[in-house]
């Protein structure tokens, strides 16, 4: 199989797994650009098509041996412009299930995302070299890109037991833990903090507390307070093998326990 063949099958996964449990040959995808004043232009086509197009805009870039960094700003491009860059850049984009065009009804929901948050997932799909810290959950994935199962096993073992094993473990109501978020395409970079308190039964919640992107934000909701849970016995377990521990602060009566991939004193 060529290398271009398996980017275009990874990146049309990608897209599939927006749509939990649907069905790859009723998707489509519409990329919209607003014109100032009113009105839009449009792009519409197949999963297929549009995985197509951004394989065809890694070729030649050597993508696969840079690093994810480089990957992200050709992915981000080719889903914000994929008709040419005589037209204004899409902020939005949507993917449909065909049944919307079939006339079935009820009609199913599209899903909505930021281009850069599916150029982020794109990218994190695709067997990129490079030496950045990943996630224990990224790790998993590139096992199991590999067909490596021990590996995907052990990464996700790895993961949960860095964290049990820590010495500030488990958390304590009154923790703050901040999650940072590298720039990724034309998003900068941004942070949030969520506060453990005690929840039912003995079992703790995470609740956002603040962010530091701008209120004015499109599509905020789905891009903050993700990692929020409610009477769980292990609310960090998500955020620590999804965002990985390298990207967390943990603060505990005022003092950091944890900042990024070194390990915390913890008390």
């Amino acid at each position: 199989m060529s290398t271009h063949t398996t980017v275009q099958q990874l990146v049309a996964q990608a897209v599939e797994g927006l749509i939990p449990g649907g069905v790859p040959d009723r998707m489509t995808v519409k990329i919209a650009e607003s014109i100032p004043g009113g009105g839009e232009h449009t792009w519409s086509g197949a999963v297929d098509g549009l995985a197509e197009v951004v394989a065809a805009a890694l070729a030649g870039h050597a993508v696969l041996s840079a690093s994810r960094t480089d990957a992200l700003k050709i992915i981000t491009k080719v889903l914000k412009q994929p008709g040419g860059e005589d037209r204004l850049p899409a902020e939005i984009i949507c993917g449909y299930p065909r049944a919307v065009f079939d006339g079935t009804e009820p009609r199913p929901k599209p899903w909505m995302m930021r281009v850069d948050m599916l150029a982020v997932r794109v990218a994190a799909q695709l067997p990129l070299a490079g030496h950045e810290i990943q996630s224990p959950l990224d790790r998993a994935e590139d096992a199991k890109r590999r067909r490596d199962l021990a590996g995907e096993l052990g990464a996700l073992m790895d993961g949960h037991a860095e964290l049990t094993t820590a010495a500030w473990y488990p958390n304590r109501p009154g923790d703050l833990v901040h999650v940072h978020y590298e720039a990724a395409g034309t998003r900068a970079p941004f942070g949030e903090t969520y506060l453990i308190s005690a929840g039912a039964h003995g079992f703790l919640s995470m609740q956002l507390l603040t962010h530091t992107l701008p209120r004015d934000t499109e599509v905020l909701d789905g891009m903050v307070g993700c990692y929020a849970v409610k009477d769980d016995p292990d609310p960090l377990s998500e955020m620590w093998m999804e965002a990985g521990p390298h990207r967390l602060t943990i603060v505990r009566d005022g003092r950091p326990v944890h900042t990024g991939a070194a390990r915390g004193e913890g008390q």
